[in-house]
């Protein structure tokens, strides 16, 4: 298979000056057991604190960091499922739609979903017609390949769900149809718990992601070769 186009390779890049991806562990149900919920987050200098949004307000979903932001495939695989027709949440703290969503087979029965995805952004390999609830896609894909935006499909406000299951069909929404598996981070860093204490011009240290971490919301994660600290 050739190597993906440069614009598919993910980069720190991906997020503005200033900007981390952030987020907690969403446990929902056995197939979500180790599930993430991840946003992005910056620091507001007049506030004083972290926040999730553009400015001040957050009732359009465009007033969100995350909103838009690109995902890329964390391993290779082949996409067995691509869900892309469901309209994005306009009005955040409504969720009246389906959720459009990718799914990687890894191999010896590990899958992984993305999910919440914005309408229309999906990696064009995925086709664009037939059911979408059907599994048995067979899409190769390399690990930094793009998979879609991050939006608000079947969600109340903007953010990329991810999880890892060990299951038949990969069936992740349908409750006890498969179980979750740890998703290890590689190469990152993160601060968990932040506190105004914590908070000065910057820089600050970064503890190395090991196991499956950040276990609290608001955790910032470091994908940057480089430190980072408070712009």
């Amino acid at each position: 298979m050739p190597n993906p186009p440069p614009e598919w390779v993910p980069k720190h890049t991906d997020l503005d000056g200033g900007q981390h991806w952030s987020g907690g562990i969403h446990a929902f149900s056995r197939s979500q057991k180790f599930a993430y919920d991840l946003g992005v987050s910056r620091w507001d200098k007049a506030a004083k604190k972290w926040t999730g949004l553009v400015g001040t307000d957050d009732s359009d979903v465009e007033d969100y960091l995350v909103w838009g932001k690109r995902v890329h495939a964390m391993a290779s695989g082949t996409i067995v499922r691509c869900t892309w027709s469901h309209p994005d949440n306009k009005n955040v703290g409504v969720d009246d739609h389906g959720v459009n969503n990718v799914v990687i087979d890894h191999g010896n029965g590990e899958f992984a979903m993305y999910a919440h995805l914005q309408q229309g952004s999906l990696n064009p390999l995925c086709p664009k017609d037939g059911k979408e609830t059907t599994y048995g896609l067979n899409i190769p894909v390399v690990a930094g390949q793009y998979l879609g935006l991050a939006g608000n499909s079947g969600s109340s406000k903007p953010h990329l769900h991810v999880h890892l299951t060990h299951g038949a069909n990969a069936k992740m929404f349908a409750g006890n149809a498969a179980s979750g598996l740890p998703l290890l981070f590689r190469d990152a860093r993160n601060v968990s718990t932040i506190k105004k204490a914590m908070i000065g011009p910057g820089p600050f240290a970064y503890n190395p992601m090991k196991g499956q971490a950040p276990a609290a919301p608001y955790n910032l994660i470091n994908l940057s070769p480089l430190p980072l600290g408070i712009p």
